[in-house]
């Protein structure tokens, strides 16, 4: 009876709070909503993409995360620059649910860019879009 309340108290907290997804939206949906993308823009330069699985409350915090863990995987390095990020928050599929996403570009440290060279190719890559 216990391990039946624990379990019951581990969905519904789960529900409510939402989370992360380590999933790879290139590989197709995830049946809760949530995952990332990563698209190349340039020599280290990456358009992130990060969405949390649908949630009763919005994880505005738990998407810009997920984007920072997966720039910093992208790049292999903790020292990541990140440019146009942002955060937005969308209904679910799911209502009343919630999906909140972030979003930008990574530069890593070895793309040896200037901030006009990485300014363009981001313009470049957002113009054929």
């Amino acid at each position: 009876m216990i391990w039946l309340r624990t379990f019951g108290l581990s969905v519904v907290l789960g529900v409510i709070g939402g989370c992360a997804s380590d999933h790879n939206l290139k590989d197709g949906r995830n049946a809760f909503g949530g995952g990332y993308q990563v698209t190349p823009v340039a020599k280290s330069i990456y358009y992130i993409y990060a969405r949390t699985n649908a949630a009763v409350l919005p994880q505005e915090n738990a998407a810009r995360t997920m984007f920072v863990e997966r720039a910093k995987a992208t790049c292999r390095s903790d020292s990541v620059e990140i440019v146009n990020a942002g955060v937005q928050l969308n209904d679910s599929e799911f209502t009343p649910l919630f999906v909140s996403e972030a979003f930008g570009y990574a530069v890593c440290p070895n793309s040896g860019l200037d901030e006009a060279a990485i300014q363009s190719a981001i313009a470049a890559y957002e113009q054929g879009r």
